[in-house]
């Protein structure tokens, strides 16, 4: 980053306040992934909100990992901040560590050195630089500063940074900055340092995950489709409004009811009854008429006899 001297003055400044932080205390891994896939570019309000109703919605991490993005979508609000994206990540974060580990479970990345750590969870599991970060940080021990745009663009805001500054700039020089026993209690005091002001940044972080969105869909356009997923006439398919429409339907085929059943002899599995087949009547051929036959004519009905 540019004047780097310059402007780590003004952020060991902002952090001279931070008390010891203390590591969360979690547990449960996943539940630290789906907190730390929220909590990105969020505000502490709508992050509880948010997570409260996944719990109470789906019953364990293998049920979210299985549902619908648009149920997901649901518990986290209409105006949850790049809600569709997050929940895209959690269900493809849980299949990539069922993938893996054959349970849902990140114990299978204890053996890694924390460097390819980070990789895997970035690029295996698909988790953003902030999930990735708060996760290596409190779920395993290891040296890392979350950064989004919200911290981004505060400290931009602050005077903090350089303008030009970008993510991958403001990660690299917190964490030379910040020594790892410090690195909870900095990241507790930056992450109150720019909740305050999602208010006033609101705007421009729903322009940023437009562009992300942008991004996304641009890459996924890039990769080979299989013939199925095209359009007749060789367009992108609309995959929001055929997701939609596949929930739809499945909605409506729940409401029907289940085919009759007979009850088995002894011994023999049940089978269901077929619906009766409707038999279909050909129509009735016209008779045809022999015109080479003539009809015979009647004879003259007799008159009464006249007297000469």
């Amino acid at each position: 980053m540019k004047n780097s001297t310059k402007y780590a003055a003004k952020v060991k400044k902002l952090l001279s306040g931070a008390k010891d932080g203390k590591p969360s205390g979690e547990t449960d891994r996943l539940k630290l992934m789906i907190r730390a896939i929220l909590e990105e570019d969020a505000p502490s309000r709508q992050v509880n909100e948010a997570f409260s109703a996944i719990e109470d919605e789906f019953v364990n991490w293998n049920e979210l990992r299985v549902a619908p993005i648009k149920d997901i979508m649901e518990c986290m609000g209409r105006r949850f901040p790049r809600a569709r994206i997050k929940a895209e990540m959690m269900t493809d974060a849980l299949n990539g560590v069922f993938d893996r580990a054959n349970s849902l479970s990140l114990d299978y990345l204890d053996s890694k050195p924390k460097r390819e750590l980070r990789k895997a969870l970035r690029e295996e599991l698909g988790l953003s630089r902030y999930a990735e970060a708060l996760i290596t940080l409190h779920g395993f021990g290891g040296h890392a500063i979350p950064v989004d745009h919200l911290l981004l663009e505060a400290m931009k805001l602050q005077q903090c940074v350089d303008p030009s500054c970008e993510l991958d700039d403001l990660q690299g020089f917190l964490e030379r900055l910040v020594l790892s026993k410090d690195a909870i209690a900095a990241h507790e005091a930056l992450r109150a340092f720019c909740q305050p002001m999602f208010g006033k940044l609101e705007k421009l972080l729903v322009q940023r995950s437009h562009e992300d969105e942008l991004v996304i869909q641009k890459t996924r356009r890039s990769q080979p489709r299989e013939p199925a997923m095209m359009m007749p006439n060789g367009e992108e398919p609309d995959l929001a409004l055929m997701e939609e429409e596949a929930d739809e339907r499945l909605e409506s085929t729940m409401h029907k009811p289940a085919p009759p059943r007979v009850l088995p002899a002894k011994g023999q599995p049940a089978k269901p009854v077929a619906p009766a087949k409707k038999i279909v009547k050909p129509p009735a051929k016209p008779v045809k008429t022999d015109k080479s036959s003539k009809p015979a004519k009647a004879a003259p009905k007799a008159g009464p006899k006249r007297s000469k």
